[in-house]
């Protein structure tokens, strides 16, 4: 990992740790070239914003206008919608992960083509925030189809060597490989690192949100033009930092390519981004005139645990040695064997009174893991019925409480001794309408993906398969995780990875299905019966 902090414009701590190539064992440096994944997109929204401080765009301006491509939603999806994500499209990433899609192979042209085949958003436009990196896709088209030049050449002249970023380019292909790129490390799902594509993911169709190589000192120059309204101009600073609203007027935490947002109490402005085999952090404190960058070669680690040490240390203004981030990370160990009194904590439940937060609880090895639509939560052993979260320290208690036949009734959610929520249970093993789940076998396909699923009975719920042809994909995820029961009757399944709702006729038989991913990247996926 790299790493820079900077105090009122002066570098306060640079340093370099760990291999950035394993097998000639070359180690990292502040010089050292890196994927900085989705901190890229801040530098996508200033490109945008120059074209329209030039006059060439609006910000209000319908997308359809420099996208033809794009179904018509109704109410039009204007660019400053991209950049907030606000826009209610699928995120084409999850979009080509549900279908299977090769994303080492699948080019710009086939995610407009498949971002063009999708009938239906994620949400209204406007109505809602949700991360998406389709935004930013089309953001990088608009930048060329206006400029009349390649998204990479245009950032390069317009942006990056304006700002002193000489070290700074946009990953166009995959064997773009300048001197000083670092290898990259994949933790997959049997515990171990891999070494991933040499410069990330695929610089196929990731342009806008992603593949800016860079390194920490040029991410230092970023940042200081950003604190001292300096190249660019006033104008480019406050559309940059200007937060965007929703619909009902409410201001979110997000502006052009940053989150602005409170850490410690203080003003924080910055991005992270992660990769398989990538981990990125570029930020600032502005009240104690601090930025800080961690740049990581491994997915391994616990992102949380590095800005949170980074703010600390700039905040506090001592620096001796930054621990190595990773032995925080339990995630880092091997798979450990099942403890089976866990299986008693086995269940789906619901939160009681305001909100639907449902999730299933799973155990596996030595602790638990909730599946719910905010992706997956670790929690492990804290006593008899008491669980922590395992990977964060947030001080969230969770205690379980059991009926008199022994099943989980419910679970109460603490902090700082506080109740937070309580859920009820809702489905557990035994009393799930087994003869429905089996009915739920068959084939379902998406005429929006191409993509065929089969669905079979599992142990504890559903198994669903399909053709993941990501070398990449099949490394950290395991397709084949069965799904679990979210209700007794059978019509709603999840797991880490995906949310299936099946549609039943009145005799109780599947004649479809949806699909939605954690964080509401893809919502409500249609699958139809063909079986």
């Amino acid at each position: 990992m790299a790493v820079l902090i900077l105090k009122n414009g002066k570098t306060w701590y640079r340093r370099g740790f760990g291999m950035a190539d394993t097998a000639k064992k070359l180690p990292i440096t502040p010089l050292s070239l890196f994927n900085i994944a989705s901190v890229s997109k801040q530098f996508t929204a200033a490109g945008t914003i120059l074209l329209a401080l030039r006059g060439k765009l609006g910000l209000d301006d319908d997308v359809r206008r420099y996208i033809p491509e794009l179904p018509r939603y109704g109410k039009p999806i204007r660019i400053h919608h991209l950049m907030w994500h606000t826009s209610g499209l699928r995120s084409f990433e999850a979009v080509m992960w549900v279908a299977g899609m090769d994303f080492e192979r699948t080019g710009r042209r086939e995610v407009l083509d498949l971002l063009a085949r999708q009938k239906h958003l994620n949400h209204p436009t406007g109505e809602k925030e949700i991360y998406c990196n389709s935004g930013y896709f089309l953001l990088h088209l608009i930048i060329e189809r206006v400029s009349g030049m390649r998204f990479e050449d245009f950032m390069r002249e317009n942006v990056f060597l304006p700002v002193g970023m000489n070290q700074t380019w946009v990953r166009d292909r995959r064997d773009f490989s300048p001197p000083g790129l670092v290898n990259n490390y994949v933790r997959t799902a049997d515990g171990k690192l891999h070494a991933g594509p040499k410069g990330g993911w695929s610089a196929l169709n990731a342009a806008g949100g992603s593949e800016v190589i860079t390194n920490v000192d040029d991410l230092g120059r970023w940042l200081e033009v950003l604190r001292k309204r300096s190249v660019f101009g006033a104008r480019f600073h406050r559309e940059m930092h200007h937060r965007g609203r929703l619909n009902n007027g409410k201001r979110i935490d997000y502006a052009s390519g940053l989150f602005v947002s409170k850490v410690q109490g203080m003003l924080s402005i910055g991005h992270g981004g992660g990769l398989p085999g990538f981990l990125t952090i570029a930020g600032r404190l502005p009240s104690v005139g601090a930025a800080f960058v961690a740049l990581a070669n491994t997915d391994a680690i616990n992102a949380g645990y590095v800005a949170s040490m980074l703010a600390d240390l700039a905040v506090k203004g001592k620096c001796g040695d930054i621990p190595c981030p990773w032995k925080n990370d339990a995630s880092k160990k091997a798979p450990v064997p099942a403890d089976k009194r866990l299986e008693r904590f086995r269940g789906a439940f619901r939160q009681v009174g305001a909100g639907d937060e449902r999730f299933a609880v799973v155990p596996e090895g030595n602790r638990l893991k909730a599946y719910g639509n905010w992706g997956t939560l670790n929690i492990k052993p804290a006593g008899t019925y008491r669980f922590v979260r395992a990977l964060e320290k947030d001080g969230s208690e969770y205690y379980f409480d059991f009926a008199s036949d022994g099943t989980p009734s419910g679970i109460r959610e603490y902090k700082e001794d506080k109740l937070l929520k309580r859920f009820r249970a809702v489905a557990v093993p035994g009393r799930v309408d087994r003869k429905a789940v089996v009915s739920r076998a068959g084939r379902y396909r998406s005429d929006e993906l191409g993509a065929v699923y089969t669905v079979r009975p599992s142990r504890w719920g559903i198994a669903v398969s399909y053709p993941q042809r990501d070398r990449i994909v099949r490394l950290v995820d395991d397709v084949r995780r069965e799904c679990h029961p979210l209700d007794l009757k059978g019509r709603e399944f999840i797991n880490g990875q995906r949310r299936i709702t099946f549609r039943v006729d009145r005799r109780g038989r599947a004649r479809g299905m949806t699909i939605s991913t954690p964080q509401g990247r893809v919502s409500r996926m249609d699958f139809r019966r063909i079986d």
